[in-house]
């Protein structure tokens, strides 16, 4: 079959197009980039917008000879206000209605969300609900939802999280870490794709498959299960206040490289289990369970990537409260006038003082700011070395005093640019 698989960029779309074309299928891939990620399997690739794709008119051409579409394109966070309605309700609501008018779509594939529907405060999951609605209300047997549940993957971004937690000596949970899962290999959700596509499919009457492990484990469970499968003995629980991650995840929030936010944690919260029975006659087996998959293939190696990712994670979160606290000690009344004395002494003084404390305490903000976003690489760190030389530069020319300061005021700049340069030896090309 000619496979249009929508969202393939992502984690899961990497997994499904390599299982597709496994399958014997030719996929068509698209993604908001014109072209593939680089060693992406597809065989061939359209751009496509889905932010833009909100009419049935803007699917026609993409289903061109296309024998059945899979609709892997999700989001958890929103990057702009109206990306969840688009993406995951009109975009596929639009498909659907093309689709209906077009006489060679044998089969539509949905990758919804487990709980989607329910009266729950995330909008990750209510505005799945319409597609849905839209997509099982097609001649009967065209339209599948799968609802997946928490997807495990050694590539996939909320794995690597988890394992990151998972290493540290005390294992932090909310409250108790009783909230049940029920965690789904993306392997066993490819086959299921997979056999989906077959004629012979066993899909339920209504249409919808809750895509789960075998049976819940708690997240307290489940994270132990991930740190024993790193070949790591058990650790020591550290219970944390739900109240007090509800206020760390609207004040994180704003902050995208890291995973806390109010929708994430009301999903976790909630718990994510369901009944597998149909997932399994589908696959005519059980799905596999957590401790099948859990114990790394490779595990010192997958050991190494974790606590190198943890450790990266602490350096960015620890250079970003370094300069914070610089820019902002900057700002108040006693580090203007220290940094006015440091400025008398090189000479600086009136309007050019206050123009160079202001614009060092902006760049140091700048920098905080910049440290923790998703796209912070090698230029930034170079930038923020460069900046760290500089200063000690002038300092240790003009301001010789301070290389004898008992507590290494200048000194402890060597640490920093050590930091910076370990970052940038293991950042990704900008």
């Amino acid at each position: 079959m000619h496979v249009l698989l929508i969202g393939a960029g992502g984690f899961l779309g990497r997994h499904l197009a390599a299982a597709l074309i496994a399958a014997g299928h030719t996929v068509t891939g698209t993604g908001r980039r014109g072209t593939p990620p680089p060693g992406h399997a597809v065989q061939h690739w359209r751009r496509l917008e889905l932010t833009a794709a909100g009419r049935a008119a803007d699917w026609p051409a993409l289903l061109d000879g296309v024998d059945a579409v899979v609709y892997a394109a999700g989001l958890l966070r929103e990057r702009r206000r109206g990306e969840f309605d688009a993406i995951h309700g009109r975009a596929p609501i639009a498909l659907a209605g093309a689709a209906a008018a077009s006489a060679g779509i044998r089969r539509i594939v949905l990758i919804s969300a487990l709980g989607a529907g329910e009266a729950v405060d995330a909008g990750f999951l209510g505005s799945r609900v319409a597609a849905e609605k839209a997509l099982l209300a097609l001649t009967p047997g065209v339209g599948v939802v799968l609802r997946p549940s928490l997807v495990y993957g050694v590539d996939g971004r909320s794995t690597g999280w988890l394992r990151r937690l998972a290493l540290l000596p005390l294992t932090p949970l909310p409250g108790d870490g009783r909230q049940p899962l029920q965690p789904l290999h993306v392997a066993d959700l490819c086959a299921a794709v997979c056999r989906l596509l077959q004629p012979d499919a066993p899909v339920p009457p209504g249409g919808i498959i809750e895509a789960v492990g075998p049976a819940p484990l708690t997240l307290r469970a489940y994270l132990a299960a991930l740190r024993h499968g790193l070949g790591l003995p058990a650790a020591p629980v550290l219970p944390v206040p739900v109240g007090l991650l509800r206020l760390a995840a609207r004040w994180l929030a704003p902050w995208r490289t890291q995973p806390l936010c109010p929708e994430t944690l009301t999903l976790l919260l909630r718990g994510n289990t369901g009944d597998p029975a149909a997932l399994t006659a589908l696959l005519d087996r059980p799905p596999r369970p957590v401790p099948a998959f859990a114990a790394g293939e490779h595990q010192s190696a997958e050991r190494a990537d974790s606590a190198a990712a943890l450790a990266a994670g602490l350096a960015r979160a620890a250079l970003a409260l370094i300069w914070a606290a610089g820019g902002l000690a900057s700002l108040l009344p006693g580090g203007r006038s220290a940094g006015f004395a440091l400025l008398a002494q090189l000479g600086v003084h009136g309007p050019l003082a206050w123009l160079l404390l202001l614009g060092g305490a902006g760049l140091d903000l700048a920098f905080a700011l910049l440290t923790l976003h998703p796209a912070a690489g090698r230029r930034l760190w170079a930038a923020q070395a460069a900046i760290v030389a500089l200063y000690g530069a002038i300092a240790a020319v003009g301001l010789p005093g301070l290389l004898a300061d008992p507590l290494g005021a200048i000194v402890k700049n060597l640490a920093l640019l050590a930091l910076l340069g370990q970052l940038a030896l293991h950042a990704e090309p900008d």
